[in-house]
């Protein structure tokens, strides 16, 4: 493993830290890729779960072949 794909909340709070233990653990810092599903999938998307997990799914795909 060399890279490493978060599928979380807002990276402005939580990708430093992110980045601080692939560092820490020896791997490159820029080997990493956050997707903010909270902003881009559960807010837009409140009423609506189907639409917002077929969402997700897209966007976690698009992120790991942008941290290929």
């Amino acid at each position: 493993m060399n890279r490493i794909v978060v599928a979380a909340c807002t990276p402005k709070i939580h990708e430093p830290t992110y980045r601080a233990v692939l560092q820490e653990a020896g791997l490159s810092p820029y080997f990493f890729e956050m997707v903010n599903l909270r902003e881009h999938c559960s807010f837009v998307h409140q009423g609506d779960k189907g639409n917002a997990t077929e969402k997700a799914k897209r966007l976690v795909r698009a992120g790991i072949n942008r941290a290929r």
